[in-house]
């Protein structure tokens, strides 16, 4: 089982962590609204809860948070039972503007720093 988590002792990376999160749902969702099953932000922040935990692949990201999703997805926001599969992940990625997101990460620095 996969040991990363989203809550720290650290405050500061909490917050960072925190406000990250309020820029990344901040990215409109361009799908229709019918059959959407995980949110934009659950799933901008399932990959980068996979990359702070070293996963470098959808698929391993994916396959990690299922075996913990009882748990993960609360963290992430979501009150669904399962985890957004592979698929899922990359279709959101390929959908969102790519400076939607870098925008994102730009406000995000720039309040850090």
């Amino acid at each position: 089982e996969l040991m990363c988590s989203l809550k720290t002792t650290d405050e500061h990376a909490q917050e960072a962590v925190m406000s990250l999160f309020a820029y990344l749902d901040n990215i409109p969702d361009p799908r229709a609204k019918r059959g959407v099953r995980h949110s934009i932000p659950v799933v901008l922040r399932l990959v980068v809860w996979g990359f702070a935990c070293g996963l470098l692949t959808v698929e391993h990201i994916c396959i990690a948070a299922k075996g913990i999703w009882v748990n993960l997805g609360p963290q992430l926001g979501t009150t669904r039972s399962y985890a957004p599969d592979a698929t899922t992940v990359r279709r959101v990625l390929s959908e969102i503007e790519a400076e939607e997101l870098q925008c994102a990460f730009e406000q995000w620095v720039a309040e850090l720093i």
